[in-house]
């Protein structure tokens, strides 16, 4: 198991901060998921779909970006 130590030297040595990538990644994600369900709320929906729009708008705002994403991106499947 990589220690957190020798995370920190991998980041030294490749001039990268891992942190402030995914931290520029979820804030990058989070802005785009709020404009596609933006997006979304404005086109016709069927009941189920709406449902999983509300589901992702809640997980959304807590936080679980994937989820939300996992959510929106199965709106296409569903009727």
């Amino acid at each position: 198991m990589t220690s957190l130590q020798n995370i920190k030297e991998v980041e030294k040595n490749l001039g990268v901060d891992l942190e402030s990538e995914l931290d520029s990644y979820q804030q990058s994600l989070k802005s785009q998921l709020k404009l596609i369900i933006g997006d979304l709320e404005q086109r016709s929906l069927t009941d189920n779909q709406k449902e999983i729009l509300e589901s992702a708008k809640k997980d959304l705002e807590e936080g679980n970006l994937e989820s939300a994403l996992t959510k929106v991106l199965s709106l296409n499947n569903i009727e």
